[in-house]
């Protein structure tokens, strides 16, 4: 009888010592919570002063990447290194560096959108203002236009008989456009129809207009 009632007066100690510890461990944790409650939504804050516990309320570029290795300072993901602008042509947008030349950044446009002629081409920021390719043009959105040439109505004629043999529609970009077309036909200059006015240059033609080669001077269609 003596030996149970030991064994029942020991079983009572242990189950007091551990509601004991568990009232111990339950009280050092709502004094931790407590102490660092105040402390995060001072410490825990982004680059441009948000706080990161709040990131489901703003733009998702802010969500935080937490680092394991720090207590409550998350690694903020940065955004691309150096001078970058947006460029949209069509339903395609992609992102340019500009920190190098003129040259650098067209080279790279026409390498993101796929240019592969020799087609002049621009950009307007959101005004409509037609911007240089420089180091210091403004990092906003841009609209890529591109030259879309000059559409001419060409006639070919026979030399014997003199009548139309066929024509075609020539769009030209360049100089260097309107040099080779009057190189593949061992022309001199193109004459507009029903003129006297000899063509020379890309410049001096007239879109949709209709043009001959000028070593017939008189031609009327």
């Amino acid at each position: 009888m003596a030996r149970r009632c030991t064994e029942i007066s020991t079983l009572s100690a242990l189950t007091a010592d551990m509601e004991s510890l568990d009232q111990n461990l339950e009280r050092s944790i709502i004094n931790e919570v407590q102490s660092i409650s105040p402390v995060m939504p001072q410490e825990c804050h982004l680059q441009n002063g948000r706080n990161v516990w709040s990131w489901r309320d703003g733009d998702c570029v802010d969500v935080p990447v937490w680092d394991s290795g720090m207590d409550c300072h998350p690694a903020i993901v940065q955004p691309p290194a150096g001078r970058v602008i947006i460029v949209k042509w069509g339903d395609m947008a992609r992102k340019v560096g500009i920190d190098g030349s003129a040259d650098a950044i067209k080279a790279a446009i026409r390498s993101a959108f796929g240019l592969r002629s020799k087609r002049t081409f621009w950009v307007e920021d959101e005004d409509g203002v037609v911007r240089s390719f420089d180091r210091t043009m403004p990092q906003t959105t841009y609209t890529l236009h591109i030259d879309p040439g000059v559409t001419i109505k060409l006639y070919h004629y026979d030399e014997c008989s003199r009548q139309t043999t066929n024509s075609e529609d020539a769009t030209l970009y360049s100089e260097d456009d309107f040099r080779e077309l009057l190189a593949r036909y061992g022309w001199q200059s193109l004459r507009e129809v029903g003129t006297c006015k000899d063509v020379e240059s890309i410049q001096e033609l007239r879109p949709m207009a209709s043009y001959h080669s000028s070593y017939f001077k008189d031609m009327s269609l």
